[in-house]
């Protein structure tokens, strides 16, 4: 059974690309959500509604809708090496440029992560790279704060919570001058994950959007463990509301007084009025998710 066969046996079934999109048989789902394709090692599912892959499956094998035996679940190179998840990173137009997909590791480290383009090769190459959830950020009105992560799963579990977030790539240390161009006028909160590397890239990410982003904060998550990230911050009860109260209230970002200083920051640039600086001095009330 192929994902055109699988496709086929769901709600709003239509082309995309090259593969599928239909409702989500795991949620109440109105939009199309779910996105089917084949992959060198089985039926390639994602929810972009946040729905975890194991319960997509769960539902469509409840239905005889799922391969009997398949090989998707396999590393690619071998070892017992289980996927668990795949973040697909598409472009402008919702075109698959290629995907992340983590694993289940049986020794060594506990989690792995593999690039993979749509022909199932495992090298990116020269593919494009773009921010994670384009279309959804494309998508979002600027007055809506975006929230930069370290990783898919970050994005994600803030995607569920109705918030506009987005990551990149490769973790901490791979930021990308060009992610920043899609960013240009927007206002971002970066959320480092809670170890050096983490406020090291969320440093970085912040230089290079600085002046090219109508405002940029970074954001410090209290409680998490030590490397622990925004889905563990929600995972433990963290809420929009609560987050959008962190936004409001952290520093903005200037490159002379460093990301905690800033009311030296705000008065040094109190004489001259940019447009820049009379965004950030608007009422709260004024910024939305």
């Amino acid at each position: 059974m192929n994902a055109e066969a699988i496709a086929n046996t769901l709600e709003g079934t239509k082309r995309s690309g090259n593969g599928w999109t239909a409702c989500c048989p795991a949620h109440d789902d109105a939009h199309a959500s779910l996105s089917l394709r084949d992959g060198d090692r089985g039926v390639l599912v994602t929810c972009h509604a946040g729905c975890a892959r194991k319960d997509v499956i769960g539902e469509l094998k409840a239905r005889g809708a799922w391969p009997t035996k398949s090989n998707g679940d396999a590393r690619p190179a071998g070892g017992g090496n289980r996927i668990v998840a795949t973040y697909p990173y598409e472009d402008e137009h919702g075109v698959l440029l290629f995907e992340v997909v983590r694993f289940e590791v049986v020794r060594f480290e506990p989690k792995m992560f593999r690039p993979r383009l749509p022909d199932g090769s495992w090298k990116l190459g020269n593919a494009r790279r773009v921010l994670y959830r384009l279309p959804n950020l494309i998508a979002a009105s600027l007055d809506r704060w975006v929230l930069v992560t370290e990783g898919e799963k970050d994005a994600d579990a803030l995607a569920s919570l109705g918030l506009v977030a987005t990551t990149h790539h490769g973790g901490a240390g791979k930021w990308r001058s060009e992610y920043s161009d899609c960013l240009r006028g927007r206002r971002v909160a970066i959320l480092p994950d809670n170890d050096t590397a983490g406020r090291d890239h969320a440093e970085t990410v912040a230089r290079s959007l600085h002046g090219v982003a109508a405002e940029v904060r970074i954001v410090t998550l209290a409680g998490v463990p030590a490397k622990g990230d925004a889905a563990d911050w929600i995972a433990a009860g963290g809420t929009a509301e609560v987050l959008r109260e962190l936004v409001r209230t952290a520093p903005v970002f200037d490159t002379g007084a460093g990301a905690g200083d800033s009311e030296a920051s705000a008065d040094e640039r109190a004489d001259t009025l940019t447009l820049d600086n009379f965004l950030a001095y608007l009422p709260a009330h004024r910024y939305i998710f």
